[in-house]
Formats: C-alpha cells, sequence, structure tokens
C-alpha cells in the first residue's frame, strides 16, 4: 500500500529502479517519445542510478527495488500465470497462436530470466530461434 501523509516531510522510504538490459533496447525511432537526446549508455546510467541511490541511503532512506519487489510476488506461480495472461492481453498480439506460445515462453523461464525478460522485453532469438517469432504468423 502506497501512503504520503507529508509532500514536505523527510522521505523514508521509497521504490526504485535501477536501468537494466532494457536500456541496450531502446531503438533510436523512440527516443524523443522517452525524453532521451540520444541513445542512453548502460553503464553511465547505471553509475549515476547509484550515486543518486547512495544519496539517498545517507540520508537515511530505504530503498526498494522494484524488480526485487516484482521477483518476489512472482514467485507465487498463480499471481506469475495471471499476470503473464494481463501482459499479453495488454499486448495487442495479433495472432493467437502467437500470444499462446508467448504465454507458454514466459511461463517456462526460471524466476531471474522471467523478471528480466518481463523488463526488457523478448527477442525473436530469444524466443525460438528463428526468422519469426515462434513460427507463428503475424499478420503486418
Amino acid at each position: 500500500m502506497v501512503q504520503v501523509n507529508s509532500e514536505i516531510g523527510p522521505l523514508k522510504k521509497v521504490m526504485l529502479h535501477r536501468p537494466g538490459n532494457e536500456l541496450k533496447r531502446v531503438h533510436p525511432f523512440h527516443l524523443q517519445e522517452m525524453l532521451f537526446e540520444d541513445t542512453p549508455l548502460l553503464e553511465k546510467a547505471q553509475a549515476e542510478h547509484d550515486t543518486f541511490a547512495g544519496i539517498l541511503r545517507e540520508n537515511g532512506v530505504e530503498i526498494l527495488y522494484q524488480e526485487d519487489m516484482f521477483a518476489q510476488a512472482m514467485k507465487n506461480e498463480s499471481e506469475r500465470s495471471a499476470f503473464v495472461e494481463e501482459l499479453l492481453d495488454r499486448s495487442a498480439i495479433p495472432s493467437i497462436g502467437l500470444r499462446d506460445r508467448l504465454a507458454e515462453y514466459y511461463n517456462g523461464l526460471p524466476l531471474d530470466e522471467f523478471v528480466e525478460r518481463v523488463y526488457t522485453g523478448v527477442l525473436k532469438s530469444e524466443f525460438d530461434g528463428g526468422d519469426s517469432l515462434g513460427g507463428c504468423y503475424v499478420p503486418r
């Protein structure tokens, strides 16, 4: 539960996400809509994040990492399955066969890989190693 009692009181706890491999997948076409001027550099973004998180800790702020909390929630198989269903429902996948294969793929991943794929997305080569996602027809 999120609870904010003051807009000006001291920050006690914050949820953060440390930049990860998702930055390596930012396509130049999407830079402007993501408010980036140039392709972000992962190492620099992580260093800046670590400095910021360090300042917060030095000031007594407890940091909760979003991916750790997500991984903890996804240990429950029924919650993970429900999450995958909602993720795929919201992804506007044009093929039922592809959607079913992606559900099978996501649900079959070890927890750490699952969390990584949710944050970074899935490339064709990671999904099936082929030229098309799962060999399923995807209309253009």
